[in-house]
């Protein structure tokens, strides 16, 4: 081979070649670039003859890895609001979220024992630091109020999150309906929440895991608080939601929430639909308390779910025709995200004050020249 190349009168021949592969329709895959195939790649342009591999490496333009775009037509991202975020940071990695990129204004996003052959979209959440931000009204006030982790061992990791961390729940795990359940609160309050299924339905859920790729734990949903169910479902549909499970004030499982707190023979929810988006993301768990009543309050707003979409202007749009609120001027404008960058986003919500939800094209970076 060396010989050959060697002997070769057109080194451009080969250059070409090489380029050729590298800068192909379908770009070699990020791992060709790290580990063995990368020293394989750079040991046979050492074989080359200096002239040639000078030549090589001159026409090359490697650019940086970005980040993975959420697809559209997922849930990209859902955003907690938190007062400090270093404190907040080190809670959030105790319980086992791991930092995305770098904290950027104030702002972090993390992920959560992210599946490497996963088929689908992983969510991301976002901590956003608001000093003045007031403080946490009850989790079933309206808004989105908790988050959901599905995991395995939750007898194991409650008592290390107590015994090592000294992180206790809000009160002692609660069984029931062949689901256990175990409530946390974050510095400033937020629930968080591990979930563990047994018998048909654990081999049920772990079949469908397995089906696309997802290990355990992972985040599973995330809790939408309306005053009214009907309207709220109907625009899920509308946002191409698919249900999963409906619930009415019947059919709730009491028996769990006694680990929020909560009294199982006072507690009245009207209603419970779980429902998704096919191409990935958390689950959306929408809830109508009766007793305690669901109200709109000044904390309802601070938490949102971001949805990718590939048209802003068309989704806002959308968002309006199928009853959203949409505050007053609220056009598609650039906005700052670590890891992506200034991106396209527009904002409506569920109800007026409640339950802000953003539609966002990842691939629609600002122009460098526009930035002001």
């Amino acid at each position: 081979y060396k010989q050959h190349l060697e002997s070769t009168s057109e080194p451009q021949l080969v250059v070409s070649a090489m380029t050729g592969l590298i800068q192909q329709e379908r770009p070699l895959d990020n791992h060709y670039w790290i580990g063995g195939d990368a020293k394989t790649f750079w040991r046979a342009m050492n074989v080359l003859p200096a002239h040639v591999s000078s030549l090589l490496k001159s026409t090359l333009s490697i650019k940086p890895l970005g980040p993975k775009l959420p697809p559209p037509e997922t849930v990209a991202h859902v955003t907690i609001r938190v007062k400090d975020i270093s404190a907040s940071l080190a809670f959030y990695s105790i319980l086992g979220f791991e930092s995305v990129g770098e904290l950027i204004d104030g702002q972090q996003f993390l992920q959560y024992n992210p599946s490497p052959n996963c088929k689908k979209w992983q969510s991301l959440v976002l901590l956003k630091e608001d000093k003045d931000m007031p403080d946490r009204q009850a989790a079933t006030d309206a808004g989105m109020t908790r988050l959901c982790i599905f995991t395995d061992g939750i007898h194991k990791l409650s008592e290390e999150l107590e015994t090592k961390h000294g992180i206790k729940p809000v009160a002692p795990m609660a069984f029931g309906g062949g689901v256990y359940d175990v409530v946390y609160k974050d510095p400033d309050g937020f629930t968080l929440y591990f979930v563990e299924m047994t018998g048909v339905l654990r081999a049920f859920i772990n079949l469908q895991l397995w089906m696309v790729g997802t290990r355990k734990p992972f985040l599973f949903h995330w809790t939408v608080n309306v005053t009214d169910h009907v309207k709220a479902n109907g625009i899920f549909e509308q946002l191409s939601f698919q249900t999963i499970s409906n619930q009415n004030k019947d059919q709730v499982i009491n028996e769990l929430l006694p680990a929020f707190s909560l009294d199982p023979e006072t507690t009245i929810i009207d209603w419970i639909r779980l429902c998704y988006l096919p191409k990935g993301g958390l689950v959306a768990t929408i809830m109508n308390w009766n007793t305690p009543r669901s109200a709109i309050n000044e904390t309802s707003a601070m938490n949102s779910m971001t949805i990718s979409v590939s048209d802003v202007g068309a989704a806002l749009a959308r968002a309006k025709d199928i009853g959203m609120y949409l505050e007053e001027g609220e056009k598609p404008a650039y906005k700052s995200m670590p890891i992506y960058g200034n991106v396209l986003v527009a904002r409506a919500f569920l109800e007026k004050g409640s339950c802000p939800i953003e539609f966002c094209c990842f691939s629609n970076q600002q122009p460098l020249g526009s930035l002001q």
